[in-house]
């Protein structure tokens, strides 16, 4: 990693900025095509084209190099004590999309886990608090998982009971038709109850749950700043 007095002849740096800041897989092919030159670069060429590169790795997907990489742009963040970047707080910036890679990966342990931890730094990230809650809804509980199969099993029940209904019942056992239609509505009705019981639940403990580790964090950094003066 190059440090801020290192000096190069900044050929490289220039052939760069003449590339589009919205072309995103001509930058990619640029950086790894002359990598071993821009880490020869002064720290703030070095670091503005590895933003540039970490930015085009997330805009055209390739999630698990951008995590990667993402990992060493953390890293210098942390090393050469870059806080502000293009008037972004750069630390938050690339969490938060290492975050949205693991999720787009389906690693949604990490993800969560990287959003909490970015939650805890900031409480009032409020895209972090979303996503956070999204991914939360995508882990879906087991007690919802099965209220889910349950609803299946008996939307499914439901369906059985109106084929019979339509064969034999109003053909040949009409003086049941009534009683017929009144179970199976009760069992469709029960199986949408479970259905929408559960994912109301789920979502209600998610919101607490989050809304709970946001006030939690704030409490504790308002009492060290109270504590601070």
């Amino acid at each position: 990693m190059p440090t801020p007095r290192e000096k190069y002849a900044s050929k490289v740096y220039l052939n760069f900025k003449e590339i589009g800041e919205r072309e995103y897989q001509t930058i990619v092919r640029f950086f790894e095509t002359h990598e071993e030159d821009i880490h020869k670069l002064t720290f703030e060429e070095y670091f503005e084209l590895l933003m540039a590169y970490t930015d085009s790795l997330f805009e055209i997907g390739a999630y698990s190099n951008y995590i990667n990489t993402c990992d060493l742009a953390i890293e210098s963040t942390i090393h050469f004590n870059v806080k502000i970047f293009r008037g972004e707080n750069i630390y938050q910036k690339l969490l938060f999309r290492k975050a949205a890679s693991c999720y787009h990966l389906m690693r949604y342990d990490e993800a969560e886990h990287i959003l909490q931890e970015l939650v805890k730094i900031n409480p009032d990230h409020k895209l972090a608090i979303r996503f956070l809650k999204k991914c939360k809804v995508s882990r879906i509980p087991k007690i919802v998982q099965r209220t889910r199969a349950i609803s299946i099993a008996l939307f499914f029940f439901s369906a059985v009971v109106i084929g019979f209904e339509l064969i034999y019942v109003e053909t040949l056992l009409s003086e049941y038709l009534e009683p017929v239609r009144l179970s199976r509505n009760i069992i469709f009705g029960i199986g949408m109850f479970m259905l929408l019981g559960g994912e109301i639940w789920m979502r209600h403990s998610v919101e607490s749950k989050v809304d709970e580790l946001v006030d939690s964090v704030r409490i504790k950094k308002s009492e060290h700043s109270s504590e601070s003066v």
